[in-house]
């Protein structure tokens, strides 16, 4: 469940991504890479999922499923570490292969690096 103070952009503009992940992957815990880039955090969760918080508010701006290009970005950027655990690995690359397969998949709830 999704515990956060959400930004007018995640109330407004973002309902519909938040809510199917909610539904389907859910947002899980924050591991411990995160990376501060400018005025927002990227923090990684153990379902896969990229939380984008304002760096100074810690209010949630938006979220999305990570693809393994992100994953490895956001661990290697706040950790130095160049892989993933395997267990994060396995995840992001099965929701990344599940979300493309389905019938309603929208691509921007895979957002772009």
């Amino acid at each position: 469940m999704l515990n956060a103070i959400l930004s007018p952009h995640a109330l407004n503009d973002r309902v519909e991504r938040l809510t199917y992940i909610h539904d389907t992957v859910g947002f899980g815990d924050k591991v411990e890479a995160e990376w501060f880039d400018g005025n927002k955090v990227l923090q990684l969760t153990d379902t896969g999922v990229v939380m984008v918080k304002g760096a100074t508010d810690d209010m949630l701006v938006t979220a999305y499923i990570a693809t393994l290009a992100q994953a490895i970005r956001i661990y290697y950027n706040g950790l130095g570490l160049r892989m993933l655990p395997r267990w994060l690995y396995k995840k992001v690359t099965r929701n990344q292969q599940f979300y493309k397969e389905q019938p309603n998949f929208k691509k921007e709830f895979l957002e772009r690096a």
